[in-house]
């Protein structure tokens, strides 16, 4: 998993497309641009993921704040302090894999090179100028296209995920949705709060009646916000 900051448009706005691929075959798994790569977008990739394939055995990145600690720059990672997606991780039964080679470092270098040679051009030849179209775009079209050309076939037989039957991923991976539906059309819950905590309030809260206050003289208001069996990593 890495991400890659880009002109992606051919103007003066900078993305970064977040990138989940399958290591043993190079299949893109998940492509989404993003404002900035951080730990919200970040779960959220891994969280469509976990759900549309399954879970995979070992997570690869780079060592990223959203990934790890380091506490000191360019030394090994603190593998006892996790961050919130580590922790995630963890719950999940994921390691989680820090890249410190210069091959690897090199490998995710090529591969963005590739799409940033690719997208723009695909980009501007289908008249996309947005981040929401570019996304639709790629989520519906590019990506199979993309896998078409550059995936090959695993050294070893089997998949390299398994499904799962948590039905508690949005306790897991915690990411902002819409005020009053997530992304998947279930409730908006509290991050903190327990999954049977969080119905009953919402079952409160959507059961209560208004009321009206008169107004008061001030007038005052207030405003309420991989890797499998195989030898291969995600």
């Amino acid at each position: 998993m890495d991400g890659s900051k880009h002109q992606w448009f051919h103007d003066e706005r900078w993305y970064d497309l977040v990138v989940i691929l399958d290591d043993a075959t190079s299949e893109i798994d998940y492509a989404q641009l993003v404002e900035e790569e951080s730990t919200r977008t970040v779960m959220a990739g891994l969280w469509e993921v976990i759900q549309n394939k399954g879970l995979f055995c070992a997570l690869y990145s780079d060592r990223g704040s959203h990934f790890f600690v380091t506490p000191k720059t360019g030394e090994k990672v603190d593998k006892h302090r996790l961050t919130q997606v580590g922790r995630a991780m963890r719950e999940l039964g994921v390691r989680m894999i820090p890249a410190y080679s210069p091959q690897a470092q090199g490998r995710g270098e090529r591969s963005f090179g590739t799409w940033q040679g690719r997208l723009p051009q695909e980009l501007r030849l289908a008249g996309i100028g947005s981040l929401a179209e570019a996304n639709q775009f790629l989520r519906h079209r590019y990506i199979a296209e993309f896998n078409a050309k550059f995936q090959v076939t695993a050294a070893e037989k089997g998949s390299a995920f398994r499904r799962t039957s948590r039905t508690d991923l949005e306790w897991v991976l915690p990411h902002p949705f819409d005020p009053l539906r997530s992304a998947w059309g279930g409730p908006l819950w509290r991050r903190r709060a327990s999954p049977a905590a969080a119905a009953a309030s919402f079952l409160k809260l959507k059961a209560k009646p208004k009321t009206r206050k008169p107004p008061s003289a001030s007038r005052r208001g207030t405003m309420g916000a991989i890797k499998g069996s195989r030898t291969d990593h995600v």
